[in-house]
């Protein structure tokens, strides 16, 4: 069985922001209701994304109290105020149709509820029936360490948000002590188990993994969903994981160079797809490729992702 992670990449072709866009409208919210200058905006603008959500938090700490407005964190993601986004619906569609069961780092509403594609949302009538219209059923939404357990992926039509959610706000991890905290080594005498880590042993060990949508910008958040030093599998037990990564057609010295780097040091297989003639939006066509070529279900899961080293072809 395949479990997407879906990554900023994902979500930003469906409208919504890339992480340093959501940082900078964290930040400019605060220009807008006049508690931040514009020359302090623009002083910031220097600083890693985290380092701005981090402040970011810390001034709404200061303005709320005196009748400032929060950060309304749903409005940068969802800025319709709903799923409706036509890429969107269609990447999602094709990830409805590829598996049941998925793991994210974004905070978005995107993942809760199944996006039943045309071809998947009747049922063929029999003799003298009408079609019936299906209605996809919201996903089970896991959000608090405290459920993370690997027996959450027996379930069907589930969604992990390794990050938290926008709809429950105590949940997001955003800051840097939100990340250090997150995923804290555990195993050190007299502390208590780290849930976070000791789910991603185990989902890495049982099920084969797919990374979308994490471009290099995201890297950071990449590595620390997958640089565990804890882990050590034996031959016997190791399962492959993949990571679909865009380049440019000028790009392949680097595509070669970071194809080593996951292998080597992540332990994951690089399956690049050409960027030239749809930037990002190639991305549509391989998930689409992806949901007909590796239906739900498929036990050759890992086998099938494997032959598939290049999509540079579209």
């Amino acid at each position: 069985m395949v479990i997407p992670f879906i990554g900023a990449g994902v979500s930003r072709l469906a409208g919504g922001p890339s992480w340093a866009e959501f940082a900078n409208g964290a930040l400019s919210s605060f220009v807008e209701q006049g508690s931040m200058d514009h020359a302090t905006y623009a002083q910031m603008q220097h600083l890693s994304p985290r380092i701005k959500l981090s402040m970011a938090l810390e001034r709404e700490k200061q303005v709320v109290p005196g009748g400032g407005r929060p950060i309304d964190f749903l409005k940068l993601l969802h800025p319709t105020g709903d799923c409706s986004h036509r890429k969107g619906r269609r990447l999602y569609g094709g990830l409805s149709t590829f598996s049941r069961r998925f793991v994210t780092t974004n905070y978005d509403w995107w993942l809760d509820t199944p996006i039943l594609l045309p071809t998947t949302g009747t049922q063929e009538p029999g003799p003298g029936e009408q079609a019936v219209e299906l209605k996809p059923q919201k996903r089970t939404m896991y959000v608090s360490p405290s459920d993370f357990k690997i027996s959450v992926f027996d379930k069907p039509n589930m969604v992990l948000h390794l990050h938290g959610s926008v709809d429950v706000r105590e949940s997001m991890i955003l800051t840097t002590e939100h990340y250090v905290r997150h995923y804290a080594n555990d195993r050190r005498d007299g502390e208590e188990e780290n849930r976070v880590l000791t789910l991603l042993d185990e989902l890495f060990e049982r099920y084969t993994c797919l990374f979308i949508g994490y471009g290099l910008e995201e890297l950071e958040i990449l590595e620390y969903v997958i640089s565990n030093k804890r882990r050590r599998m034996t031959p016997q037990k190791e399962v492959k994981h993949f990571l679909l990564q865009g380049f440019f057609s000028h790009e392949r010295a680097l595509m070669r160079e970071l194809r080593t780097y996951y292998t080597a040091q992540c332990r994951i297989t690089m399956i690049p797809y050409l960027r030239d003639e749809l930037d990002w939006d190639q991305l549509l066509d391989v998930i689409d490729h992806f949901a007909r070529e590796i239906p739900i279900g498929d036990a050759q899961v890992s086998a099938r992702l494997a032959s598939m080293k290049e999509l540079l072809n579209g």
